[in-house]
């Protein structure tokens, strides 16, 4: 999608997933983001946002999660977050306190499994 990072988009029987790789940051996450709202249904509760393979992610890669979250409960729908736990993606949203506020967990199967 970018020079910094890449968007998969898959569609389960449960729930859109959004993986990201590369790096995050004012350059490009206002378009990475753009489109992951859309990725959930109107009748589904879940978008798994994996960023496992995220290496870097700056403040504009975190506001636009914390958007995102935003926009998703106001559809009374859940963003669910993949994460590395040693990585340096879940220490900075940990930092800033963006994990008290979006669920996160190890695996794709993990989170698409909290969620039924």
């Amino acid at each position: 999608m970018t020079d910094l990072a890449t968007v998969t988009m898959t569609r389960t029987s449960a729930a859109g997933v959004a993986r990201v790789a590369g790096e995050v940051d004012c350059s490009n996450a206002e378009l990475l983001f753009a489109g992951f709202g859309s990725l959930v249904a109107p009748d589904e509760d879940v978008l798994v946002l994996d960023l496992s393979a995220c290496e870097y992610l700056d403040s504009a890669g975190i506001r636009e999660i914390l958007l995102l979250h935003r926009a998703l409960a106001e559809r009374r729908q859940r963003l669910l977050l993949v994460l590395e736990p040693s990585g340096s993606v879940h220490r900075v949203l940990s930092i800033v306190g963006a994990l008290d506020h979006v669920a996160w967990y190890r695996t794709t199967d993990e989170a698409l499994g909290a969620q039924s």
